[in-house]
C-alpha cells in the first residue's frame, strides 16, 4: 500500500467531515476513510480538532483562492461580484447544506477555528477591495464598500431559505451597491 500524504489525509478528512459533521466521526473512521491505521493518523495530527482545523483552512484556502481568480478575470463589477459572491457565498451555502449534519459543523468551526474563519473573512474583504478599486473606487471607500458587502452576505446567507433565495437576495445585493457606486460617494 502507498504511503499517504499529509495533504491526502486532510483531503478524506474534508469528506468524512462533510458526511459525518465533527461530533459524530472519530479518529477511527477518519484513518479508515483515509486509508492509513489510527496510529499514522495520530502521528500526522493529535487529535480530531487538529485534523478538523486542517481540513476548514484547506477548505478556506481553496474558496479564496478561486475567488481570487475569478476577481482576475476581465469582466463587469456587476459580474465579477456575482461571480466571487456565487464562489465564496452559494457554493459554500450548497456543500454545507448537503451535510445532514450542516449545523454541527458550523458550531464545531466557530469553536475550534474561529480565527481561520476570521482571517477568510479578512482575505475575502482584502479581494473584494482589490475588486472594487479596479473599477475606479478609491481605498478607503472599497473597503467600506467590501466590509459592507461581506457583512450584508454573510446576514442574507443566514436567511436565505434555498440556493435560489440565496441567489437572488445576493444578486438585489449587488445591483443595489452597483447601482449606489453610480451616484458620487460621500
Amino acid at each position: 500500500m502507498p504511503r499517504k500524504s499529509k495533504d491526502q489525509v486532510i483531503d478524506a478528512a474534508i469528506n468524512t467531515f462533510m458526511r459525518y459533521g465533527f461530533r459524530r466521526v472519530t479518529m477511527a473512521e477518519l484513518a479508515e476513510d483515509a486509508g492509513i491505521s489510527r496510529p499514522t493518523l495520530y502521528a500526522f495530527f493529535p487529535n480530531k480538532e487538529e485534523l478538523f482545523r486542517a481540513a476548514a483552512t484547506r477548505m478556506t484556502k481553496n474558496i479564496l483562492q478561486a475567488v481570487r481568480d475569478l476577481a482576475r478575470e476581465p469582466g463587469s463589477l456587476s459580474e465579477q461580484l456575482q461571480g466571487v459572491f456565487e464562489i465564496w457565498a452559494v457554493q459554500n451555502f450548497e456543500i454545507v447544506n448537503r451535510s445532514p449534519d450542516a449545523r454541527d459543523l458550523l458550531e464545531s468551526t466557530q469553536t475550534f477555528n474561529l480565527d481561520v474563519v476570521e482571517q477568510a473573512f479578512a482575505e475575502f474583504e482584502d479581494v473584494l477591495g482589490g475588486l472594487l478599486r479596479t473599477h475606479g473606487l478609491s481605498k478607503k471607500k472599497a473597503c467600506i464598500v467590501a466590509r459592507t458587502l461581506t457583512a450584508s452576505a454573510q446576514g442574507i446567507k443566514e436567511s436565505a431559505r434555498n440556493v435560489e433565495d440565496l441567489r437572488e437576495l445576493l444578486t438585489a445585493l449587488i445591483d443595489l451597491t452597483v447601482a449606489g457606486l453610480e451616484v458620487p460617494y460621500q
